[in-house]
């Protein structure tokens, strides 16, 4: 489903995230690495992450996406909130779904867990 919404590009939206080196959109897996790395590179991943909040990571291209969609959607309604029909988008359309009669967000279209691990790795 492609809306006109575009992606921030590149080193733009890395710099918001604070990796400004970057210009891959997904450094979700670089900046928890970052953290939560062991000091030796064969070490196998073993920390307990106790306290980690993933919503300090920022959203992947997937969510993104579905995230701007939503905002594209809110903004059009209250820019023409003074019109009879604020606007010509459907809510279903702008990446909600109806769930028990309430809208409830679509986080990200695809799948939801990658193939491998080598998919979350990212090639400098």
């Amino acid at each position: 489903m492609n809306l006109n919404v575009h992606l921030p590009r590149g080193k733009n939206l890395c710099h918001m995230y604070g990796v400004p080196n970057s210009s891959n959109v997904n450094v979700r897996f670089y900046l928890f690495s970052k953290t939560y790395q062991s000091k030796k590179l064969d070490d196998n991943f073993e920390k307990k992450c106790r306290s980690f909040d993933s919503s300090s990571l920022p959203p992947c291209e997937a969510e993104l996406y579905q995230h701007l969609l939503r905002v594209r959607y809110v903004t059009k309604f209250w820019r023409n909130v003074h019109l009879r029909n604020p606007s010509s988008l459907s809510p279903l359309a702008s990446v909600w779904i109806i769930n028990d009669d309430k809208y409830d967000f679509v986080w990200f279209a695809g799948e939801k867990f990658l193939s491998s691990v080598a998919d979350i790795v990212i090639k400098s």
